[in-house]
């Protein structure tokens, strides 16, 4: 096959367009006060694409040798990184990107 991952042909224009929408509608809902932002997970055990993560311990094992933390996130690491861009305290924060990667790749 000429193309080793074919279905990142989708998921890929998808992750571009997400986030030109953020940096649109973030400049344009800020004058009603609305924040928009959006988070860029790294591998995360879950669900997607089959739990092809989830139940592959060696590709848990190479993912982990890539990141700071050694090891493939779960969705709890992910819900803080939400429930903290969500917060009053980080109001300044809009029309961001937020890569919460564990430390991929550092």
């Amino acid at each position: 096959m000429f193309w080793e991952k074919p279905q990142t042909i989708r998921y890929a224009p998808a992750i571009i367009d997400l986030n030109y929408f953020v940096n649109n509608a973030g400049q344009g809902l800020h004058a009603r006060g609305i924040r928009v932002n959006s988070v860029a997970p790294g591998a995360i055990m879950t669900d997607f694409a089959g739990g092809t993560l989830r139940n592959n311990s060696a590709l848990q094992a190479q993912i982990g040798s890539v990141t700071a933390f050694g090891r493939a996130g779960e969705a709890d690491d992910i819900e803080g990184v939400i429930a903290a861009i969500c917060s009053p305290e980080m109001g300044w924060l809009n029309a961001q990107r937020i890569e919460a990667s564990g430390g991929m790749f550092l």
